[in-house]
């Protein structure tokens, strides 16, 4: 009997475990895991194209623990690469990497090496403070969060520039970090260590578990460095990985977050002598562009975000003419329409914010309008 009832208790205690965790998991899926297009497509005569100019898909490329320790050529390297597709990436920083002597405002050569690459559309953001323990924020109050993060952003703020987005050291964040974060006017909160799913808002989907109206947006990511200690050996199934994992969100629709570390990236191979991590980022961009794929930086990618979600698209006939309406507060160009016409229809006119911005007469019925 006495057996019976611990094996009960134990099916009790995994039950539960297994509902907190889909409980807790869903906060993060639902209600966005289907990876359908969130963009209202239903216009009959046009789609909204889901990203900018045409793009098929989003991949963001971030770069965690620049720090006043990291060589400004080592950024540079990276820039290069990133340069030839297009790509802006996010730097996140630690501001003083192991405590208060290594803080980066004291190191003018990678401060002004950062200021140039965000000078280059590159980006940079907050990554904790000190890193030190690895995961940093955990066990601290809210009070305590705040001090790291406050004092991390005015020090990146003094030494660099604006800082728009915060990744937690090790993925390690909480329902204080994200209240922070919204009060400290952040942008966006890279920490979900999760994959597959689009962006969202925890003002809308954290009321039920947290009970607050946290204004900030989260944008998940798979927490996998393919570019670490990349060898001439697994070179080729690294990329086969790294390359599947992309084409797992593409075709679904869903944004990739090329996730890695700077120091990792620069290891150099013992038998070739060569950064196998970099030549590995440089084969993976190069796969991307061929897929037409828009490579953003996190703020760049979070901004459109909003825009193409939360923009009201509409349209009506005159005539001949397909009139298409959008009203939104903040217009970013790249706006795609994607026409399918009927032949009884040739003439369109796009109005922004009710201002005429496109017409054309005798357009072709499958033609593609970017503004």
């Amino acid at each position: 009997m006495r057996n019976r009832y611990k094996l009960l208790a134990l099916l009790l205690v995994v039950i539960i475990a297994f509902s907190f965790y889909t409980f807790n998991l869903q906060r993060y899926m639902a209600p966005l895991s289907a990876f359908g297009n969130p963009v209202e497509e239903d216009h009959d005569l046009f789609t909204v194209n889901m990203w900018p100019n045409g793009m098929s898909g989003a991949c963001m490329v971030t770069l965690d623990d620049i720090s006043s320790g990291t060589s400004p050529s080592d950024m540079w390297l990276v820039d290069s690469i990133l340069q030839e597709y297009g790509a802006h990436a996010t730097f996140f920083v630690i501001p003083a990497h192991g405590g208060e002597s290594n803080a980066i405002a004291d190191n003018d050569d990678v401060t002004d090496a950062l200021r140039q690459l965000v000078d280059k559309g590159h980006e940079v953001a907050l990554h904790g403070y000190s890193h030190t323990p690895p995961k940093e924020l955990r066990g601290l109050n809210k009070e305590e969060q705040a001090s790291l993060i406050t004092a991390g952003k005015e020090m990146l703020i003094n030494s660099i520039g604006p800082v728009y987005g915060f990744r937690a050291p090790s993925f390690w964040d909480n329902t204080s970090t994200q209240v922070v974060l919204a009060e400290e006017g952040f942008e966006y909160n890279a920490g979900a260590s999760l994959f597959n799913v689009y962006p969202y808002q925890p003002k809308d989907l954290f009321d039920p578990f947290f009970g607050d109206v946290i204004d900030i947006i989260e944008v998940p990511c798979f927490p996998i460095d393919y570019l670490a200690h990349v060898t001439s050996v697994s070179y080729s199934e690294d990329l086969y990985k790294l390359e599947a994992r992309f084409e797992g969100c593409h075709s679904k629709g869903t944004p990739f977050v090329l996730f890695t570390h700077l120091p990792a990236l620069m290891e150099v191979d013992s038998h070739t002598r060569r950064h196998e991590g970099l030549l590995l980022l440089d084969s993976f961009l190069g796969y991307a562009e061929e897929q037409n794929v828009w490579m953003p930086s996190m703020i760049e990618f979070v901004r459109w975000w909003e825009f193409i979600t939360q923009a009201k698209i509409d349209y009506h006939m005159s005539s001949n003419n397909l009139v298409i309406s959008v009203i939104s507060e903040d217009v970013i160009e790249g706006l795609t329409f994607n026409l399918a016409l009927p032949p009884d229809i040739n003439d369109v006119s796009v109005y922004v914010n009710n201002e005429l911005v496109f017409t054309q007469q005798d357009i072709d019925s499958d033609a593609r309008i970017i503004l």
